[in-house]
């Protein structure tokens, strides 16, 4: 009898390792609990998908929604994983010293690497305007859980005259 072999979820690490990639990255809550419903909790978590914007890791952008966080990066070398777990964990970290208890995320992520014809700012696009689908805002720029620490001038407007995508990667 064949054994059934589990599926891989995310492509093997060595892709990532060394060569930046841009992923667009969806991590839920335990549970699917709406943990991020709150402002305070909102805030931790976005403030941990900000810190992830450093030296050749670049944040395009994120969004924080009640039970989930999208993120939009660049690994600027790093594994996927390396990059999700540091983010799990500093606001997992920082939640538990807020007062939350029990278990934070669920234990995997969704990953799908952008390809050049796909566009960042396409992508980004896409990710902002979840909180506006799920009437959590009436524009974009006023669900106050996402932004950008990369791009100067993100709000009304940007979309409308983007940066050239040529430059982004």
């Amino acid at each position: 009898m064949d054994r059934m072999r589990r599926r891989r979820h995310h492509l093997p690490e060595d892709v990532f390792k060394g060569v930046p990639r841009v992923v667009f990255i969806t991590v839920a809550t335990a549970g699917r609990k709406p943990l991020f419903a709150g402002a305070d909790h909102a805030r931790i978590a976005a403030r941990a998908a900000v810190s992830l914007h450093d030296g050749e890791r670049r944040v395009y952008g994120y969004c924080v929604m009640p039970d989930h966080v999208h993120l939009l990066l660049s690994t600027g070398g790093e594994t996927l994983g390396g990059c999700v777990r540091l983010f799990k964990g500093r606001a997992s970290r920082n939640l538990r010293l807020a007062g939350l208890d029990g278990p934070v995320f669920q234990r995997g992520y969704h990953d799908r690497v952008v390809r050049r014809d796909e566009g960042i700012v396409r992508t980004l696009e896409y990710m902002v305007m979840n909180p506006v689908r799920a009437g959590l805002a009436a524009e974009w720029w006023n669900h106050p859980w996402s932004g950008s620490p990369y791009f100067d001038g993100f709000g009304p407007g940007f979309f409308t005259d983007p940066p050239a995508e040529a430059s982004l990667w």
